[in-house]
């Protein structure tokens, strides 16, 4: 007697879908010299968009700033699916402020829920490079954002610091963002029409298979 042999048809549509298991990528920006003027660019599946020249000043890397320049003021960072952060490096170059502060912005979009932001502090020296971890909250993301948070109060004079209120350059903030790294959790949408067109054909081919067996 033959044995009938089936598999569940979500099986058999994740393999004709390509459905990828969760797995880690690094974005290193190498190829991003090719076209530096650009506003987007794309690497190992992850769409980088900005709201400047990507890769005007640097290679192999995206330089950013809080204004005055031509490169972007944030990055925002998407798969088509769902994603976790997992680290990042950043290279500072040093603060054009009166004093220190939170300059960098994290922003984290959830399918579902509110919006989550953190702040922290770049390294003050010029050069000082760190990799950063952002944590559980940057988990089950649509768009992660990297960025610029506002100027302290001292910035319009309503508080005094020792130094004075002023940033005495411009940019007053500036950084490098490379070897950004992130998990997919759950692949790419597929558009519905060809998704369809596969689970047909994934059922035809069950059914194929079923008929031959009773012969």
């Amino acid at each position: 007697m033959k044995r009938s042999v089936s598999l569940p048809l979500c099986i058999v549509g994740a393999m004709l879908l390509g459905v990828p298991a969760a797995h880690a990528v690094t974005l290193t920006f190498d190829d991003i010299d090719y076209d530096y003027l650009a506003e987007s660019y794309v690497e190992n599946g992850v769409l980088v968009k900005g709201n400047g020249q990507l890769g005007v000043y640097t290679q192999g890397s995206i330089y950013l700033s809080d204004g005055g320049t031509g490169a972007p003021q944030y990055l925002s960072f998407t798969t088509g699916g769902l994603f976790d952060v997992l680290s990042f490096d950043l290279m500072s170059y040093g603060f054009k402020t009166a004093e220190p502060f939170e300059n960098v912005l994290l922003t984290a979009y959830h399918p579902e829920g509110p919006v989550e932001t953190k702040t922290f502090q770049m390294g003050p020296n010029y050069l000082d490079t760190s990799t950063i971890v952002p944590g559980p909250m940057f988990t089950n993301l649509t768009e992660f954002v990297i960025g610029f948070a506002e100027l302290p109060p001292w910035w319009d004079g309503s508080t005094e610091t020792p130094a004075g209120n002023y940033c005495y350059d411009n940019p007053c903030t500036d950084f490098e963002v490379d070897n950004v790294a992130l998990n997919f959790v759950t692949p790419a949408i597929v558009p519905l029409p060809a998704g369809l067109v596969l689970l047909a054909s994934a059922i035809a081919g069950l059914g194929f298979v079923r008929r031959s067996q009773k012969t």
